[in-house]
């Protein structure tokens, strides 16, 4: 049988994975601190295994594809290695060298990933709808983990797929109270609720830009899309993510404003998705067990300390091992955590210089998708630009590291 058989399927079967914890620790658990302990993931080998196939079996299309990426992306593509280049640098500066070469490692290998993405696509080796049915397939069953969860109040025992152990009585698991009664946030397989309900989020509002798109050509398969919309719908809701409840709101609003609807509709639509943001913001609606304002404000302040002191950067995923010298911000509670702001994350790890080259390249992205009416890449786009002001898991865990650089993938098509 052709080798290059395997191919769709493998890349379906990674997507489907895609947010799978399946992990190891090559190096052993180095750290009691989960942040700073190197993984391999499933999905890793997956990337590598699908990558080495492709590249054996389509070498001369892949050389013509890179030069055409070059051509067509030739500013997105030379900010991207100095990027890498000031990551390196300040690697030299890293307390843990291994975490931080390891950690640039795994970025290399992202980066690879969206390349693959778009040249399977660009080659027709894959389809966007399959490669959409596929993420949706494999988020769903995530979806209904976490249905599972809250309704149970405590893990499923699905720790093969990468799932924590743990309930409702686990000492700091998270949790939200709504009149008076204690509720579980639900994981799924994702290193935490915030990370599933905002990809849930995004997702979600994905499917009903193609459930408008569907129903305004006259099309009759909407039930597809109809359904993952309330799937994951639900599960956004059920994470308690205040940060997940503010993407999927106001991108929404962004589709109803942009859709051919009536203007009354998307008057009164946009009226109730702002009070309810603003009743978010203020924590009107329901109490959440979530990292306070104080703590993260604190640590939003070692992070400037931490950029002051170290402006060529402190080396990839060593943040928390330069939260040391600020013991108030770390005791009573121990906050060992990331800054929950991406851009002061890779500010602080990969300096000042990364920072310019990260968020440059990352709105000419941002332009690219707009021009050429990649609205698909444009929502994923504009969620991860929510989200990046109120935590950290695009850089800094596995889950959010894939959706950005699948993000980054359709993002280098010409179109949607």
């Amino acid at each position: 049988m052709n080798a290059k058989q395997f191919i769709p399927g493998l890349t379906y079967l990674l997507l489907f994975s895609l947010f799978f914890q399946t992990r190891f620790a090559p190096f052993g658990k180095i750290h009691f601190i989960l942040y700073l302990i190197p993984f391999i993931y499933l999905s890793d080998l997956l990337i590598v295994f699908l990558g080495s196939l492709t590249i054996l079996n389509y070498l001369s299309q892949f050389k013509a594809f890179l030069q055409n990426l070059w051509q067509s992306n030739k500013r997105l593509l030379i900010l991207g290695f100095p990027l890498l280049v000031a990551a390196a640098i300040s690697n030299f500066q890293a307390q843990s060298p291994l975490i931080a070469w390891f950690a640039l490692l795994k970025l290399i290998l992202f980066a690879f990933f969206s390349l693959l993405i778009s040249f399977l696509l660009s080659q027709k080796i894959i389809t966007l709808k399959n490669l959409w049915l596929s993420l949706n397939l494999g988020l769903l069953l995530e979806s209904f983990i976490a249905i599972g969860e809250f309704i149970t109040k405590k893990s499923l025992g699905l720790q093969l797929l990468g799932e924590w152990q743990f309930s409702i009585f686990t000492p700091g698991i998270a949790k939200t109270i709504i009149f008076g009664q204690e509720f579980l946030r639900p994981y799924a397989t994702f290193p935490h609720p915030n990370v599933l309900g905002t990809i849930t989020a995004i997702l979600a509002v994905i499917n009903l830009f193609f459930l408008l798109a569907i129903t305004s050509s006259k099309q009759k398969d909407y039930l597809p899309n109809f359904f993952f919309f309330l799937v994951f719908s639900l599960t956004t809701l059920l994470s308690f993510s205040r940060t997940a409840w503010f993407c999927y709101l106001t991108l929404i609003l962004i589709i109803l404003l942009i859709q051919k609807i009536p203007v009354v509709l998307k008057i009164l639509s946009g009226l109730i998705i702002t009070i309810t943001i603003v009743a978010l913001i203020k924590g009107i609606l329901l109490h959440i067990n979530a990292l306070p304002i104080s703590q993260r404000f604190d640590l939003t302040l070692a992070s400037l300390q931490i950029i002051k002191n170290h402006p060529l950067g402190v080396g990839l995923s060593n943040f928390i091992l330069l939260l040391q010298p600020f013991g108030s911000i770390l005791f009573p509670n121990r906050l060992f955590e990331p800054v929950h702001n991406l851009w002061l994350l890779v500010a602080a790890e990969a300096g000042i210089i990364g920072l310019i080259f990260f968020g440059t390249w990352f709105f000419l992205l941002l332009k690219k998708s707009f021009l050429n009416k990649n609205f698909i890449a444009l929502i994923m786009l504009l969620g991860i630009f929510l989200a990046s002001f109120a935590d950290h898991f695009w850089w800094s865990l596995q889950a959010g590291q894939l959706f950005f650089w699948l993000m980054v993938g359709l993002g280098l098509r010409k179109a949607s």
